[in-house]
């Protein structure tokens, strides 16, 4: 969870330090934002998947109940890939401003693009 929040934070603090549009750098500082929410929730969700133990507690059920863990995959698997996704669409977006010729822009965006598969 933590090295797939870095690489996403470091491929958009390499599009920060292009030093694209505003409004993509704005949507960069958003995206870093929910990323990091991202990564710090589904590290909560990961570690505190079956409870609390309770030593203490003699017989009965304490602190074995989970959750549903192919849920909370399923859920962290999909922001990932929406992630992903707008990772790239910032280096498309950033782009769009760049004054080159079309070739170099899709050289570029390709590289980006090469995240999602």
């Amino acid at each position: 969870m933590v090295v797939l929040a870095a690489t996403k934070s470091s491929v958009t603090l390499l599009i920060i330090s292009i030093q694209p549009r505003p409004a993509v750098l704005l949507s960069c500082y958003i995206f870093l934002g929910v990323v990091a929410a991202w990564c710090v929730t589904g590290i909560f969700a990961l570690a505190f998947q079956c409870g609390f133990s309770m030593p203490w507690a003699f017989g009965g059920a304490y602190g074995k109940v989970c959750v549903d863990q192919f849920g909370i995959h399923v859920g962290l698997s999909i922001v990932n890939i929406l992630t992903d996704l707008a990772t790239v669409a910032l280096a498309v977006f950033m782009m769009y401003g760049v004054q080159t010729n079309m070739r170099r822009k899709w050289t570029v965006v390709a590289l980006f693009g090469l995240r999602v598969a």
